[in-house]
């Protein structure tokens, strides 16, 4: 039971954690354009596990940029398929390819406001039995 207590607890806090930066990045992020999905390269992290980092290709006032993200945009399949890029109309390499809707967001913080007591309940109730 405090396994999951734990697990909560942490899934909970990363929730909260990534409300506002996704909040924040959604308005630096507020022109955009059409880019492409140029390439998908494979990534391990550190326990192994083999993670998509896809790679976007855009272009601002004529200058091409690239944005390398494991984010994913829903409107690119496969690579050379077109999609929406927002971007940071002061800093045009500051990019995402998935702008996330504020009621998404909120939804997400509330469900990590709700895993974290739920997650102290359960480490408790893990640490009396």
């Amino acid at each position: 039971m405090a396994i999951a207590g734990i697990v909560a607890l942490f899934v909970g806090f990363i929730l909260v954690i990534c409300y506002p930066i996704n909040k924040k990045k959604n308005s630096r992020c507020t022109a955009q354009t059409q880019g492409f999905l140029s390439d998908v390269q494979a990534r391990f992290n550190s326990k192994g596990s083999q993670k998509s980092m896809h790679v976007y290709t855009y272009q601002v006032n004529g200058i091409e940029y690239q944005l390398k993200t494991l984010d994913y945009s829903p409107e690119a399949e496969r690579v050379g398929d077109a999609c929406t890029i927002w971007y940071n109309p002061e800093k045009p390499e500051d990019a995402q390819a998935y702008r996330a809707s504020d009621g998404y967001l909120k939804v997400l913080l509330y469900v990590g406001l709700a895993l974290i007591p739920l997650g102290i309940v359960l480490i408790i109730i893990g640490l009396v039995q």
